[in-house]
């Protein structure tokens, strides 16, 4: 009886301490911002009280987890209505109101049970340790999008 409560007892710290996924990036990812209908195009140009579809495009590890991982959309200094659709990474998007001639947008990138190591300068870090980190995301990139009125 000991041994199998002993056994049960190193399994459970096995997983624990194993269970999280590690993705290890030689470099910082990358995003682009794209418009869907009725334009297909990058960095896209918005309009005050005008609704577009916009998604999130990784341009590098399109074969990684991180490729699939939820990332938020967050204005920075502008009043914006953002609907998140039912495909993952779209948005419809909705200036209200600015007072500058270009929205900027966090994309906040949920890490769910993932650990994400960049490298640098030929060192393993964590990405927690580079970014931005709150509530379970970071801060993986800011971009901003011209307005035109």
């Amino acid at each position: 009886m000991k041994n199998i409560l002993l056994l049960t007892f190193s399994l459970i710290t096995f997983f624990n301490l194993y269970g999280q996924d590690i993705i290890r990036l030689n470099k910082k990812p990358n995003f682009i911002l794209k418009s869907w209908y009725p334009e297909f195009k990058e960095f896209p140009t918005l309009k005050i009280n005008e609704k577009k579809i916009l998604f999130t495009y990784l341009t590098d590890y399109k074969t990684s987890k991180l490729y699939n991982n939820d990332i938020d959309l967050k204005p920075n200094n502008a009043e914006v209505e953002i609907i998140e659709t039912e495909k993952p990474n779209q948005y419809l998007v909705n200036v209200l109101k600015a007072n500058d001639n270009y929205v900027e947008f966090e994309l906040w990138l949920e890490l769910g049970n993932e650990t994400i190591l960049i490298k640098e300068k030929n060192i393993w870090k964590n990405a927690i340790n580079i970014y931005p980190y709150k509530e379970n995301r970071i801060m993986i990139q800011k971009i901003k999008l011209n307005l035109s009125k």
